[in-house]
């Protein structure tokens, strides 16, 4: 009786680490889905981001603030 539940035990154990380890092969799954799309995501929009970073940059108009006072 004890060698019967203790192969139980160890047989329910063995099948939790069985269906951990597809777990853990469908996070990595996931894991590298979810880096493919942020890399294709970053070289999609890597260049209009860039343009409108510029633009904003470059995009000076000099101007007085208006608190100025000129000295006297």
């Amino acid at each position: 009786l004890y060698i019967t539940s203790h192969f139980a035990q160890r047989s329910s154990a063995f099948q939790v680490m069985g269906s951990q380890g597809n777990l853990s092969a469908k996070i990595e799954e996931q894991t590298t889905e979810a880096i493919r799309n942020l890399t294709s995501s970053y070289h999609r929009n890597m260049e209009s981001m860039m343009k409108k970073l510029l633009s904003t940059i470059f995009d000076i108009s000099p101007e007085i603030h208006p608190n100025f006072r000129p000295a006297v």
